[in-house]
């Protein structure tokens, strides 16, 4: 019988012990599970993260391109640009020379004006000259009239004179 105690005794003992196990086994199977929970959600933070760097890595990606694409735009805008304002450089070059033509023409025309004036004046200064000619000409044959009026009635007075000579001259 007391080695049935003795079993007993044993057996109950073995049974904490299971028991004690049992629990642990629990105890283990819980933080099993909790690490699992927590295993699951790092590859789902993981995956998560992963898709939001995909992500940002695309968006930064798509902002390259993006910014690439007005690069190309601008610089297209820009040669454009240049081409035309070389083109107005051109048109400007031209217009200048066109001009310079225009002002070389216009001296021209100016000199040929002055030099008409010149010749203007001369003819001017030469006509008033020869009208004050005219002018002291006119006087003279006036004079010379007036002589030649006079003597020709000295002429007829001395004529009267000689085929009467009982009448004294008039003159």
């Amino acid at each position: 019988a007391e080695r049935l105690k003795e079993q007993v005794a044993e057996f109950k003992t073995l049974q904490e012990r299971e028991r004690a196990m049992q629990g642990r086994v629990r105890d283990k199977e819980e933080e099993v599970s909790v690490l699992r929970t927590q295993l699951e959600k790092a590859k789902r933070d993981k995956e998560e993260a992963k898709k939001e760097r995909e992500d940002g890595d695309k968006a930064k990606r798509d902002q390259i391109s993006a910014a690439e694409t007005a690069l190309k735009e601008q610089e297209a805008a820009q040669a454009l640009a240049l081409k035309e304002l070389a083109s107005l450089k051109e048109q400007v070059s031209s217009l200048q020379k066109s001009l310079e033509a225009k002002e070389g023409e216009v001296k021209a025309v100016e000199t040929k004006a002055a030099q008409s004036q010149d010749k203007e004046r001369v003819l001017g200064a030469q006509a008033a000259e020869l009208e004050q000619k005219i002018t002291q000409l006119n006087s003279v044959i006036t004079w010379l009239r007036g002589e030649v009026l006079e003597a020709q009635e000295e002429a007829e007075g001395v004529v009267l004179a000689l085929s009467h000579p009982s009448q004294p001259p008039s003159a």
